[in-house]
């Protein structure tokens, strides 16, 4: 019976030891990120360019993960660290950002924290979307727009405010562009099957949904 507890307590250990996830080491990329000890609380420590720092556990709540750099434990606010890792920054030439599997996790977390249905924006059929296995491509997408909207092209949606660029990148070519010139500038609309988008001087201005059925 005590064997059978010691072999049963070994298994539970192991098994927690195989759920608990190590922290991500990340490597500031631009300029230093700041750990606070709370929201909207005193900064703890700055962590310069080209230092590491330990980012695990994000929290919903309060947008952020939890950070230890040196001797210093606290927070680390999600929207400093996507800025951080999808920097614009790289030189030219140089390789992009190589996420290790930790970096990813945390990215997934983030994700699957924050994926809800946007009302401001309009998805299109699942098939213009790219499938999650595409990493490479959403990565160039999040690297050229931003994490928010380069997820939301990567995703298929539009939404007012859009440039011409990004509304090529998430829907692709229109059937059919008509074009009209006029003291005010130059307003267009694009047909496609699932609706009518109107640019004014290239800007997403309105969005005339057609009848899914």
């Amino acid at each position: 019976m005590k064997a059978w507890l010691a072999i049963s307590s070994i298994s539970i250990f192991s098994i927690v030891q195989l759920c608990a996830q190590e922290p991500a080491n990340y490597t500031v990329r631009y300029k230093p990120l700041v750990i606070l000890d709370q929201p909207n609380g005193k900064v703890l420590a700055r962590v310069p360019k080209n230092a590491s720092v330990l980012i695990s556990d994000y929290n919903l709540q309060c947008d952020c993960f939890k950070a230890k750099y040196l001797d210093f434990e606290g927070i680390l606010l999600s929207k400093l660290w996507l800025e951080d890792l999808f920097s614009k920054t790289v030189k030219k030439g140089k390789s992009s950002y190589s996420m290790n599997d930790s970096i990813r996790r945390l990215l997934t977390e983030y994700r699957l924290a924050n994926d809800k249905d946007d009302e401001a924006a309009f998805t299109v059929e699942k098939e213009n979307a790219l499938p999650d296995g595409n990493l490479t491509r959403i990565l160039d997408l999040i690297n050229k727009w931003g994490y928010t909207d380069g997820k939301r092209i990567a995703d298929g949606k539009i939404w007012l405010g859009m440039s011409i660029d990004m509304t090529l990148e998430s829907w692709g070519i229109p059937y059919r562009v008509n074009r009209n010139h006029g003291d005010w500038g130059v307003r267009e609309q694009w047909i496609y099957s699932e609706a009518y988008l109107y640019f004014e001087n290239g800007i997403l201005c309105e969005i005339f949904r057609l009848n899914s059925q």
